[in-house]
């Protein structure tokens, strides 16, 4: 009898000592548990930090371009432009005053592609609409526009990155893919945008792809979350294509 209460006694504080020894496995594991999930949200703090921190070089990488641009700009407008006007006002020779109206009427050209005038106004069918007709005319190509838009309502920086975007684009095709004609089509809605750009060229290089105006490209996408690719036609030639969701920050899959 004394020796079974013995047993008892034993089974019992080994029970008792298991049940302790899980109960404090249970406690390390929550501590473990509340550990990670500190860290994760650490580690989730510190990437939203950097994005944010990325994000804001970015945004200030476009406006220290966009400031120089817009002095550029102004410096051919009041100073070179005004200069050749005073040149032709003391010049007799009609010769050399062809000559002074076909720079002028370039230097206006180039001050325009610098800063697209009555950005805030105008919208953004409008500007590429006249972008567009400025390139066919220097380059003479054959660009053929579908620009379809609800009432828009895009804001100026907005425009502006896209304007930049179809800009670099289109300037990219004219200098590396020695096309013929060049196709743009534009959708524009409260809830996406979707700009798309074809031609019939030779393809774009792959110094090209990596060059300052392919970095302009993703720069501006990248600040308008918006996606985009460039895709070989089976036909020949290059389709490019820029996806943007205006509603939500969630990332776009082209």
């Amino acid at each position: 009898m004394e020796n079974w209460q013995k047993q008892e006694v034993i089974s019992l504080w080994i029970w008792l000592g298991i049940a302790l020894a899980l109960f404090f496995f249970f406690i390390i594991w929550i501590l473990i548990r509340v550990y990670l999930k500190k860290m994760r949200v650490e580690a989730l703090k510190m990437h939203k930090k950097e994005l944010n921190h990325q994000q804001e070089l970015l945004q200030k990488s476009v406006e220290i371009q966009e400031r120089e641009r817009k002095r550029i700009a102004a410096n051919i407008h009041d100073d070179l432009i005004a200069q050749l006007h005073q040149i032709k006002l003391y010049n007799s020779d009609k010769g050399i005053n062809i000559r002074l109206n076909e720079s002028i009427k370039t230097a206006r050209i180039i001050s325009h592609d610098l800063i697209p005038p009555l950005l805030q106004e105008l919208p953004f069918k409008t500007l590429m609409h006249d972008l567009l007709l400025v390139y066919s005319k220097k380059y003479e190509v054959d660009i053929r526009t579908s620009l379809e838009e609800e009432e828009e309502t895009l804001s100026p920086e907005l425009k502006l990155d896209l304007y930049r975007i179809a800009q670099e684009v289109i300037t990219n095709i004219i200098k590396h893919a020695y096309a013929a004609s060049i196709k743009v089509h534009y959708r524009y809605s409260k809830h996406f945008i979707a700009l798309k750009i074809m031609d019939d060229g030779v393809g774009i290089k792959t110094s090209a792809k990596n060059g300052l105006g392919m970095k302009t490209i993703e720069l501006r996408s990248q600040l308008i979350n918006g996606a985009f690719r460039f895709r070989n036609n089976q036909s020949g030639g290059t389709t490019f294509i820029l996806a943007i969701n205006c509603k939500t920050k969630t990332e776009i899959i082209i």
